[in-house]
């Protein structure tokens, strides 16, 4: 299971190397990330990382260019001996507006970590544009 893993190292490749080698065949493989869109770069790194007025995170935590667009992921996993199955976005229940607002009283000192984390919470969606999160399954035979 790699969450919020991918986007940090210096080789997905290398990384996918080594857990399609320790998995049994059959064994499944659990991810997310976040795709490399102008979308993800306003959100993960503008508003979250280095607008001061919303930030929530150190300002070099993520590094856009280090994103993972599925299909390079899907390309990747292949390679490695690993055959994706279902992919979804990761979506906010609540409207962007209303994020910001949580963000902002964050900031303030108005709401906690834990009540902001309540008010961010994602769920599963058809659009992949900032994040996404899938399984595969390891080949037999490989």
């Amino acid at each position: 299971c790699c969450c919020d893993v991918l986007e940090h190292v210096d080789s997905v490749d290398q990384v996918i190397a080594e857990i399609s080698r320790v998995l049994r065949p059959g064994g499944v493989f659990f991810y997310d990330t976040i795709n490399r869109t102008v979308r993800s770069k306003l959100i993960a790194i503008k508003v979250l990382q280095e607008w001061s007025w919303s930030s929530l995170m150190p300002p070099d935590l993520h590094d856009w260019s280090m994103f993972i667009k599925p299909e390079e992921l899907t390309a990747i996993l292949e390679r490695k001996g690993l055959r994706p199955r279902d992919m979804v976005g990761m979506v906010p229940e609540r409207h962007p507006l209303g994020l910001i607002k949580a963000l902002r009283d964050r900031k303030k000192g108005k709401i906690s970590m834990s009540e902001l984390g309540r008010l961010m919470r994602s769920k599963e969606g058809k659009d992949t544009s900032v994040s996404y999160m899938g399984f595969a399954v390891k080949r037999w035979g490989r």
